[in-house]
């Protein structure tokens, strides 16, 4: 009876645990969603994006890379750590880790970077231990894919982070296509805008030659 006592405390602890790790990963998520949302510029958006998330899973090393127009490559807007000098790099759907995540339109885990036959041939990959890539989309579409990695030995992405990460990056989506949507709105007014002004300046000039060419009339 002793025996099955501690089991069931063993067990109960267990649970307890889990449940305050849980508890701690959705307050993370929540506070870390309240803080993307009010930013409307994709450059402070994207920074954000990536800090936060890595924040999440305590790592610096992250990189978010956004489809193209004409969904034929992605291109890396914004990195951090290691990934600081990679701004501007492209890749084609099923190429590395980004281009798998981008093909399967799910999350991918990498147990050991170096190793894995599907890794990218750059250099910098060679000290990555762990990664994984999450997927940003817009309606049914992958977008975009947020890459995280761990340099030290031993270290890896468990279920749970996956999981954590899958949620953000489904609420990062939603604040993506809020600052596109503004930034598109910003566009359509500036031009609106030049061309009331290029309508204003076709009208003034119009007057001047009437003016003129009444003046030039001899009755």
């Amino acid at each position: 009876m002793r025996i099955e006592s501690i089991e069931q405390e063993k067990q109960c602890k267990q649970v307890e645990e889990q449940l305050h790790q849980q508890h701690a990963y959705l307050t993370a998520l929540h506070e870390t969603t309240l803080g993307l949302m009010n930013r409307l510029e994709l450059r402070d958006l994207f920074e954000a994006i990536i800090t936060r998330a890595g924040a999440l899973v305590d790592t610096s090393h992250g990189v978010i890379f956004l489809v193209e127009p004409g969904g034929t490559e992605m291109v890396i807007k914004v990195g951090t750590g290691i990934f600081n000098k990679s701004i501007g790099q492209r890749r084609k759907c099923g190429d590395g880790l980004a281009g798998k995540v981008w093909q399967m339109g799910q999350s991918f885990v990498v147990e050991d970077y170096r190793t894995w036959p599907g890794r990218y041939p750059d250099p910098s990959g060679d000290i990555i231990h762990a990664a994984v890539g999450v997927p940003l989309r817009s309606g049914s579409e992958v977008v975009g894919v947020i890459g995280l990695a761990y340099l030290e030995e031993g270290r890896g992405f468990r279920d749970e982070e996956v999981t954590l990460l899958s949620r953000f990056a489904q609420l990062a989506s939603i604040a993506l296509d809020n600052a596109r949507l503004y930034t598109l709105a910003q566009q359509e007014i500036a031009e609106r805008k030049q061309a009331e002004e290029a309508l204003r300046y076709s009208e003034e000039r119009l007057v001047r030659i009437m003016e003129t060419m009444a003046n030039g009339i001899i009755i």
